[in-house]
């Protein structure tokens, strides 16, 4: 019990520092990505990578909404997917950013807690792109039956 309220702990502090003291921080780091594709294409490279190294199991629900991120991220700069709003593709990438980071509120190589934070942020940011993430998932569903129907 008391471990969960640890836990817990960690996670609002996390949330508080981000929002409070990261976020102008973290958009101006978003906005040389958006600026410059291909810088943003060799960070997708780097998540991917560093995604491969992460042993599956705790953090298969980061990686899955990593994953998902990405694809919507690619499919929009390579012209596939249209209705992206910029919001939410700057969310995305402050998002994959922050993943990236290794030094960030809990330091990644902190055995068992270090991508705790990378959770957190990143599922706050997945909720308030939840709307755009569903649609892309619908188009990306269609978009798939469309090119298996060629």
């Amino acid at each position: 019990m008391k471990e969960n309220q640890s836990n817990q702990d960690l996670k609002e502090k996390a949330l508080m520092e981000f929002q409070k003291n990261q976020i102008v921080i973290w958009e101006e780091k978003t906005t040389k990505y958006i600026k410059e594709p291909f810088k943003l294409k060799k960070m997708i490279e780097e998540v991917l990578d560093k995604i491969s190294k992460l042993q599956i199991g705790p953090i298969d629900e980061l990686i899955e909404s990593l994953y998902l991120i990405i694809g919507m991220i690619q499919d929009y700069i390579n012209g596939n997917y249209k209705k992206l709003p910029s919001r939410t593709f700057s969310m995305g990438i402050m998002a994959l950013l922050y993943f990236l980071v290794p030094t960030d509120i809990i330091p990644d190589w902190i055995l068992s807690i270090g991508f705790l934070d990378d959770f957190v942020i990143i599922s706050n940011l997945g909720k308030q792109m939840q709307k755009d993430i569903d649609e892309y998932k619908e188009w990306k569903e269609n978009y798939i039956d469309d090119e298996n129907n060629i």
